[in-house]
């Protein structure tokens, strides 16, 4: 993923999978979308050029807030390449796990990638 970051003073080329240089701010916009009877997806881009940087789709009769992260704004296939993982939280919404594409540990039966916690988040 590559894209311009824009500064006050003049605009550079980034690669999005590293932190940005010392000093300078990527200004990004949401989007909400909702298509029909499916769950809203939102989508972040760069301000200005609105190069897509990634999306996250709500999965449908989950009892918590659990989203797939996807870099692509429509495949949200758990076996496709553009799926990054997906994010989960508790019941009350105050702590939030991201995990890498893969299946449950616990529930895996078949040889596959094992999903693994990435980050938590609390509050």
């Amino acid at each position: 993923l590559s894209g311009a970051a824009y500064s006050r003073r003049h605009s550079i080329e980034i690669d999005l999978t590293k932190a940005l240089p010392k000093g300078y701010v990527l200004q990004c916009c949401l989007r909400r979308d909702v298509n029909d009877l499916s769950a809203p997806t939102y989508s972040l881009y760069i301000n200005n050029t609105y190069k897509h940087i990634i999306s996250a789709k709500k999965k449908m009769f989950c009892a918590t807030s659990n989203y797939i992260l996807s870099t692509s704004r429509e495949d949200f296939n758990s076996d496709s390449v553009s799926v990054l993982g997906k994010c989960r939280s508790n019941f009350l919404g105050t702590v939030f796990n991201g995990y890498t594409p893969g299946k449950n540990p616990d529930t895996a039966k078949d040889k596959g990638p094992i999903r693994a916690n990435i980050v938590t988040v609390k509050y």
